[in-house]
């Protein structure tokens, strides 16, 4: 388990290093998310940084899109967060890190993807601000859920076996229905999904 990993990390003599507890915000394949309030729990009894790969969630999970910290109501207690400029923000090139000064300067001082790369043309930071700039229109984000809801009816209609309502496919406790689950399968099989 991960407090069992953090244990024997910190019973490690001479280990004096920086913990970094590293999840995806959402899962792809299945729409599970990770547990974030227990993950945050367990950095702050044991000195760890949270990292959270939120590619899967920027722009429409959470109140406002800022993802699954925001969902899970830890957005303060997330040291890290990757994600993308695709996706749900509109298939701009690249991504970013969003964090506190230091850490940012580390990446920028030590990172060779940043020091070996290019920065995006203007066009595209153009686009990505834009993006962001749209992100917090909630009434897009409404739409998504309305037509997410919308769909899954019209599929439940046609007798497709569907899992929660749930625009990635979870319910509240954890319990994803798995992606796999719906492909190729139709309740009359007169309906196969490709």
């Amino acid at each position: 388990s991960l407090e069992t990993a953090l244990k024997t990390s910190q019973q490690q003599e001479g280990l004096d290093a920086t913990r970094i507890i590293a999840t995806d915000g959402v899962f792809s394949m299945d729409g599970t998310y990770a547990p974030l309030k227990r993950i945050c729990e367990l950095a702050d009894e044991y000195g760890a940084l949270v990292l959270v790969d939120d590619c899967h969630a920027t722009g429409f999970v959470g109140p406002s899109g800022r993802g699954t910290p925001e969902r899970a109501g830890v957005i303060n207690r997330v040291d890290i967060v990757n994600s993308t400029l695709g996706k749900a923000l509109g298939g701009a090139t690249g991504g970013y890190t969003a964090a506190r000064a230091e850490i940012v300067e580390n990446l920028r001082q030590r990172s060779r993807p940043y020091l070996f790369s290019n920065a995006p043309p203007p066009c595209v930071a153009a686009a990505a601000l834009e993006a962001l700039d749209l992100m917090h229109e909630s009434a897009k984000r409404e739409t998504l859920r309305t037509n997410t809801l919308y769909f899954r009816k019209a599929l439940r209609e046609a007798r497709f076996a569907l899992g929660v309502p749930h625009e990635l496919g979870q319910n509240e406790k954890g319990n994803c229905t798995h992606s796999g689950s719906v492909v190729g399968t139709s309740l009359d099989e007169e309906h196969p999904i490709v």
